[in-house]
């Protein structure tokens, strides 16, 4: 029963708080907004666009967008280059994970076999 009345204390005080809350000056909100503006990056005029319309900018762009096609070409060559030519080390870690999965299958086989044998 303490716990309520030790409730309705806090309570109590909260809404007084609550009532009693300091509300912040004018001149102190107008210095905290002329800092905040102080603070803010300028932007930066925009340097008007060379002359010649979309055919010349896009033209002008083709140099960074080939080196973006060509580096998706690259990775994809390269892709299927591996994937039909595996060099030989990948060739044999490809064995040695077969080869562990199989003997782990193996094994596994064998446990469930002696555990169905006793049990039938």
């Amino acid at each position: 029963m303490s716990d309520k009345h030790d409730d309705d204390i806090l309570n109590a005080y909260f809404a007084e708080m609550r009532a009693d809350a300091p509300v912040p000056s004018q001149d102190l909100l107008a210095r905290i907004v002329a800092d905040a503006e102080r603070e803010q990056p300028k932007a930066a005029p925009k340097a008007a666009a060379p002359g010649g319309g979309r055919v010349l900018s896009w033209w002008r762009d083709l140099p960074g967008r080939m080196a973006l096609a060509g580096g998706l070409t690259a990775a994809t060559v390269a892709g299927v280059w591996i994937g039909y030519s595996p060099p030989a080390t990948l060739d044999l870690l490809n064995v040695s994970f077969l080869d562990a999965d199989q003997r782990l299958t193996e094994q596994m086989t064998l446990e469930l076999d002696s555990y169905y044998a006793f049990e039938g």
